[in-house]
């Protein structure tokens, strides 16, 4: 999916009810999340 600025947005999985992440996974997610977010601060800071 790409989102307004043209930055791929990544597919991360939502977490559902039933489903359970170990404690890697969430680091594995938190990481993920906060570089995601950090490259569109980027791509918003060259406008």
């Amino acid at each position: 999916e790409v989102d307004g600025l043209g930055v791929a947005r990544p597919h991360y999985g939502s977490v559902l009810d039933n489903e359970r992440l170990t404690a890697e996974e969430m680091d594995e997610r938190r990481r993920q999340n906060v570089a995601y977010e950090y490259l569109c601060h980027l791509e918003e800071a060259k406008r």
